[in-house]
């Protein structure tokens, strides 16, 4: 049994991203992606609850099941099954798959699947098993507070909409009668934070310069881009102070100056991180956008005769700083 939904994901490479007509793109960032996997379950009259990430900035849900015992009838089979979404254990919102016969005995009578919300209710007669074969049910958000719901036997089909005031906390997925469940799968996009924990006298108190390392205050000193493939997102403030975590690497940490997405960026957010390599001067460089996108791994920083370097050669580009 194979899961059929596809994730388009988009890596990023500066400080702000051009396509080839020249048109600004960005992403929210992500941090790591979270995918857990539940197979081959029955449930008779009963539920199974699945907990999702408290922060996510996108999940998305799909169940693989097949329910039991259905055949033609007057009206609706007795068996149904059921997602509710929770929050603090009270139920936000529920999806219900149910089936039935429009009109039995009837010539013009057809086998139907419904499938409701609370914003919407869809029946399907084909490109779905009416009877006790699979259905793939997707249910995905972008953290809009909206998701989209789709159902089918292959190729799952738009059904409606249903609005969420929060993401919830878990789903459980609840049956009448005995269900198969072949697969549940979750796949949670967990927002980048670029919060320091460091107040700005904190972070001046730790930025002391010291011979030979980055260590210190940073007012831009000037650039090298191709503003066909990046443009620089202001004209920065940082502070490299050690970091914490990891003796001999850095945080730069950002304090002033930025134009694009200025609302964004507060004093104290993290801008970057400078990790040390066998060879003096160099370091890796992780740089995070005017956007807050991780800019990519081929990126490195210099220190050179009192100018710190932010080296980006896939696009040609390069910010010098100097000591405040």
């Amino acid at each position: 049994m194979k899961n059929i939904s596809s994730y388009l994901r988009i890596a990023f490479s500066a400080f702000l991203f051009m396509n080839a007509q020249g048109v600004i793109t960005h992403a929210q960032a992500i941090d790591h992606v979270e995918r857990n996997w539940i197979n081959d379950t029955i449930i008779t009259d009963s539920s199974i609850e699945v907990k999702l990430p408290h922060t996510v900035q996108s999940w998305e849900v799909e169940v693989c099941a097949s329910m039991k015992g259905l055949k033609d009838k007057r009206g609706k089979n007795k068996q149904n099954w059921s997602v509710e979404f929770l929050n603090r254990d009270s139920v936000s919102e529920v999806i219900t798959i149910s089936w039935g016969n429009n009109d039995m005995g009837n010539i013009d009578d057809y086998r139907y699947l419904e499938i409701t919300g609370s914003n919407f209710a869809k029946k399907f007669s084909k490109d779905v098993s009416l009877y006790s074969n699979d259905n793939y049910l997707v249910i995905s958000s972008a953290g809009s507070g909206k998701a989209t719901v789709s159902i089918g036997n292959q190729y799952p089909q738009y059904a409606g909409e249903i609005t969420l005031n929060s993401n919830p906390d878990s789903f459980r997925i609840k049956s009448s009668g005995t269900l198969d469940i072949g697969y549940i799968s979750t796949f949670c996009e967990i927002p980048l934070s670029l919060e320091s924990g460091l107040t700005v006298h904190e972070i001046t108190e730790s930025a002391v310069p010291k011979q030979g390392t980055p260590a210190g205050i940073w007012t831009q000193l000037d650039r090298e881009n191709d503003p066909d493939y990046a443009r620089p997102g202001g004209n920065y403030t940082l502070a490299v102070v050690p970091n914490p975590q990891n003796a001999g690497d850095y945080l730069i940490i950002y304090l002033d100056g930025a134009v694009v997405n200025k609302s964004s960026w507060k004093p104290g957010l993290i801008k970057g991180r400078l990790e040390q390599t066998p060879f003096e001067g160099l370091y890796n460089l992780k740089w995070y956008t005017a956007h807050m996108c991780d800019a990519g791994t081929e990126c490195n920083a210099t220190l050179e005769e009192g100018v710190l370097s932010f080296n980006f050669p896939l696009l040609n580009a390069r910010l010098r700083f100097r000591h405040r």
